[in-house]
């Protein structure tokens, strides 16, 4: 083969001007606003989920709030639910016909016999009394009087001793009754409270 058979290349490194050189810049062109949409989208899924998580963090703290003012409400409410029981459970107390008792044990005193003590549990409407006497005999009359009384009843003697360490030897004795607390119609009723 001869130089003079082959053609001769031609080697264009340049692009001819026409549609090729413009379609680059049209790729170029969609390239950047398709980033520039991908970023803006970007920033405001970014900005909505802050958002998101800053709504959040305040519903957490306005539930703990809640619960925290919920349980101290709760606290409160039952103190003064207690408090209030107390003052009723004084009220009935003092509605308690303190005077007729008192009436009834003093009226059934006789000379030889002596009060010490006097354990009313208006609750239990039960009484249980505390007293010396200088004889037997005075000791059981004076038990006879007070289950006669209108206000007592079921009275018995739970104790008695001598005391012997006592110039005169009196008789210390312990009667328990059931106090009959009127209801308000009146009746007289042993039991709970009206």
């Amino acid at each position: 083969m001869t130089r003079a058979s082959l053609p001769a290349v031609a080697l264009a490194f340049v692009a001819p001007p026409g549609w090729s050189h413009f379609a680059g810049w049209i790729a170029l062109a969609s390239t950047v606003t398709m980033a520039s949409v991908l970023g803006w989208t970007y920033q405001r899924d970014q900005a909505a989920l802050a958002a998101a998580r800053s709504a959040l963090a305040e519903t957490r703290i306005a539930q703990k709030r809640l619960a925290t003012t919920s349980a101290v409400s709760k606290e409160s409410l039952e103190h003064t639910q207690k408090q209030i029981g107390a003052a009723q459970g004084v009220i009935r107390r003092l509605n308690l016909p303190w005077d007729d008792l008192f009436s009834t044990l003093e009226a059934s005193i006789g000379d030889d016999v002596v009060l010490i003590d006097v354990e009313p549990d208006p609750e239990a409407h039960t009484i249980v009394i505390t007293a010396e006497a200088r004889t037997p005999q005075a000791m059981l009359d004076y038990g006879q009087n007070l289950a006669g009384s209108a206000l007592l009843t079921n009275a018995f003697i739970q104790s008695h001793q001598v005391l012997v360490q006592a110039p005169q030897k009196p008789l210390r004795f312990t009667i328990a009754a059931q106090w009959l607390i009127p209801t308000t119609d009146s009746k007289p009723r042993a039991g709970g409270l009206p």
